[in-house]
């Protein structure tokens, strides 16, 4: 038999059924083949364990052609590590397009 384990309990859970914030928020409508580039992008951020400590890396991807066309790594997950993948993307987008 498994006891249950007593702990602070979440009072925002969702009712029963219903679904999870992130999927309400789908704003491109799960369409991960855009017919043009440069017009859809999509991100992740990813941990690593190194000889320094643990290392993160967020990346964002143009949904189009597929490519990392942003990236930061740091040894932290605050919010800037992903602002300097999205300034990285901006940056190379306007690179391209001069």
């Amino acid at each position: 038999m498994l006891a249950q384990a007593s702990g602070p309990t979440d009072e925002r859970a969702e009712p029963a059924g219903s679904a999870p914030p992130a999927l309400e928020a789908d704003l491109i409508g799960r369409h991960f083949q855009p017919a043009e580039l440069d017009v859809c992008r999509a991100g992740d951020i990813t941990s690593g364990w190194t000889g320094e400590g643990w290392r993160y890396l967020a990346s964002v991807i143009d949904l189009g052609s597929r490519r990392v066309v942003g990236w930061a790594m740091a040894d932290h997950l605050r919010a800037e590590l992903v602002w300097d993948a999205l300034r990285m993307a901006i940056n190379q987008r306007r690179r391209s397009a001069a």
